[in-house]
């Protein structure tokens, strides 16, 4: 019996035994595998971590003076792209002073004085024209890669923003780029798309006959085709007068000077009149057209009571909470004139601008802050808060998507007012125009009451 129980024993310790060795042998080999193919979750955690990226070599303080009140959505975006530039950079520290509008009468006697600052914004016309010396080259910053990588930091702008900054800088004298053009802004007609719609037309008008046929269309559907605010009524004739004749020919026929007398005898300026006299009588402007002050034409635009007129980019914010949820926005650029050569391409932009002090101390620095700045990513919350990005790859708020194609498309920058503004051309030049577009004076007595002022 004994014996017996013995044998079953040593089979249970065999069995035993025998269990516990397949179970190595299978974990042995299932490790085994996961080394040879690498496919352990231990492995594949490992392969992330296993190249940390390159801890950053900038350092330093940055000082940066910005336009922005800081409580503005443009203030809040660069908050953010600050913060993850000093989160990429530890050894930075970027102080901000939030200077508000006034930047523009301060910064240049702030840089006289040798105060440090690095970056600023501003318009940039206003430090260019003043004292170009203050700026830093930024060519080597344009011809960098961008922080996306993928393309250099002037492919990755708006090409006709590098064209503005490259323009401005030919004209102080100086060459490459010296501003880092964003938040741009395009001067074009605005137009409500239902209301097209509404009277059949299907396109926008490239010349001004074309613009005619679009008048026509809407006064015959019952809309009023026209109004505009007293801040911007000039835009309507001068960029007729820029389509005609040319910027610089526009600038000269508004100094009120002897010589500049016989320019109104030109017959594309006599054109310009009849053109204005024509649309009045048509029934083509705003009734209010001679006596809406600021914000009035665009309250009528916004309530639906006129279905285009001229202003900036700005203008959708500026409405916004007049305008129905589902409003149709579009824009179109001045159309050309006929006989004239002068393309559809030129328009007026603008913006604002970072610019370097020149005397900057930590320019990598400073470089790599400007990157963050005009990043997809931070452009991208430009637009999200309804705000113009300066990218190329990042669309427009949809309330100003028709304007992105204009820059794209600039051959070349137009002044504001097409160089019309000048003291004879808002005292006396807008005083008889307006006249004219209110159906109260004719073209021929405009012709001869501006000539008569001319000393």
């Amino acid at each position: 019996m004994k014996k017996r129980v013995l044998s079953l024993i040593l089979v249970f310790l065999l069995i035993i035994a025998s269990l516990a060795a397949c179970a190595k042998k299978s974990d042995e080999k299932s490790q085994e595998t996961d080394s040879k193919g690498g496919k352990t979750e231990e492995t594949a955690d490992a392969s992330v971590t296993a190249e940390p990226e390159e801890a950053s070599t900038l350092s330093g303080k940055i000082v940066y003076w910005s336009m922005w009140q800081e409580t503005e959505p443009q203030a809040n975006i660069l908050k953010s792209a600050i913060a993850s530039f000093e989160k990429a950079n530890p050894n930075c520290k970027v102080t901000v002073e939030w200077t508000g509008r006034t930047i523009k009468d301060v910064i240049l006697p702030a840089l006289e004085s040798g105060e440090q600052i690095d970056i600023f914004d501003t318009d940039p016309n206003n430090i260019y024209k003043a004292d170009a010396s203050k700026l830093l080259d930024l060519t080597e910053l344009y011809n960098s890669k961008s922080l996306q990588g993928t393309e250099t930091v002037k492919d990755s702008l708006l090409g006709g923003l590098v064209s503005l900054d490259e323009t401005m800088s030919q004209n102080a004298g100086l060459t490459g780029y010296h501003s880092l053009p964003y938040s741009p802004y395009v001067v074009s007609f605005f137009y409500n798309k239902a209301q097209f719609e509404q009277a059949g037309i299907n396109a926008v008008p490239k010349t001004w006959d074309e613009f005619d046929a679009v008048c026509a269309k809407l006064v015959a559907a019952g809309l009023t085709p026209f109004t505009v605010d007293d801040a911007y009524r000039d835009l309507i004739y001068s960029f007729y007068m820029q389509r005609a004749i040319g910027s610089e020919a526009c600038a000269a026929l508004v100094q009120g000077t002897a010589d500049s007398k016989s320019k109104w005898d030109d017959p594309m300026v006599k054109q310009m009149l009849s053109t204005m006299e024509d649309y009045a009588k048509k029934g083509y402007f705003s009734d209010n057209i001679d006596t809406n002050i600021y914000p009035a034409g665009q309250s009528e635009f916004a309530l639906g009571n006129a279905t285009m007129t001229v202003n900036g980019s700005w203008f959708p914010s500026e409405v916004a909470n007049m305008v129905d949820e589902d409003f149709q926005w579009g824009e179109f650029a001045f159309p050309t004139v006929a006989g004239s050569s002068v393309p559809i391409t030129e328009n007026n932009i603008g913006g604002q601008s970072f610019m370097v002090n020149a005397d900057t101390k930590n320019k990598e620095a400073v470089f790599e802050l400007l990157r963050y700045f005009i990043s997809n990513e931070t452009q991208q919350k430009f637009t999200e808060s309804g705000l113009v990005p300066c990218t190329k790859s990042t669309d427009w708020p949809a309330s100003v998507s028709d304007q992105k194609a204009i820059v794209e498309s600039l051959t070349s920058n137009v002044d504001w007012g097409a160089g019309m503004e000048t003291d004879f051309g808002m005292s006396v030049v807008l005083t008889e125009l307006t006249k004219v577009m209110a159906g109260d004076q004719t073209a021929d007595d405009a012709l001869t009451k501006i000539k008569s002022l001319i000393k």
